[in-house]
């Protein structure tokens, strides 16, 4: 699926998107224009291939199709590589999730196909897990409530912080401040949200609950 945020016309796609597959030995067997996107669906020449052998063949046309029209606003996905056409539809799903990923996570805008997504497949049923079933509350609600009252930034650095794997002179390069600044501002998390950052496991939890705040934020 290739689509493009600005509203521009999508002109060539098909033409770009046909000699990618021919270049790949990828026959596209339906194409449908909808406003501002383009979505194919490809199958490879080989008779009842892999889904390993398709996606080595998916993944490097994807990546040439990205050369072919590098536009900064047009966003590729592919979904997963399905053996039924009763599995269309989710494959197609798929390719929604991923470009919904990539305009309210532009960290995922790299990631052009469905399976590579890693935990981001499963931020939605989280979003709706939590929800439908809130269980406690977060001590990243505690960080943000500090943080008004305060005027601090505690929540964006615990943020910066996991999101370089916890390294403190990277995440201190990250947010402009010295080392001692960012040891003193974990030492206040770790007090305020009573946060162990030596316990992997809270750190996994901390982190996912980042990234649902911030897909809550973007819509």
């Amino acid at each position: 699926m290739i689509e493009q945020e600005d509203g521009a016309p999508i002109n060539d796609w098909l033409e770009k998107a046909s000699q990618a597959a021919n270049e790949h030995a990828v026959r596209i067997v339906l194409h449908v224009r909808e406003q501002h996107r383009l979505i194919l669906l490809c199958s490879t020449a080989k008779t009842a291939p892999s889904v390993l052998a398709v996606e080595k063949t998916i993944i490097p046309l994807v990546d040439r199709l990205y050369t072919l029209l590098p536009h900064s606003s047009i966003e590729y996905g592919a979904g997963s590589v399905v053996q039924s056409l009763l599995e269309i539809s989710r494959s197609y799903n798929e390719a929604q999730h991923l470009l919904m990923l990539h305009r309210r996570l532009p960290e995922t805008s790299s990631i052009l196909y469905y399976p590579q997504a890693g935990f981001y497949r499963y931020l939605y049923a989280m979003k709706q897990e939590a929800e439908q079933f809130p269980a406690y509350t977060s001590p990243l609600d505690t960080l943000a409530a500090y943080d008004q009252e305060h005027h601090s930034h505690l929540l964006h650095t615990l943020a910066v912080f996991l999101d370089h794997n916890s390294d403190a002179k990277l995440a201190a390069q990250q947010l402009h401040v010295h080392t001692n600044t960012l040891n003193y501002r974990l030492k206040r998390i770790a007090e305020v949200g009573k946060i162990d950052l030596n316990s992997m496991a809270q750190k996994v939890t901390l982190y996912l609950e980042i990234k649902l705040l911030l897909l809550e934020e973007s819509q």
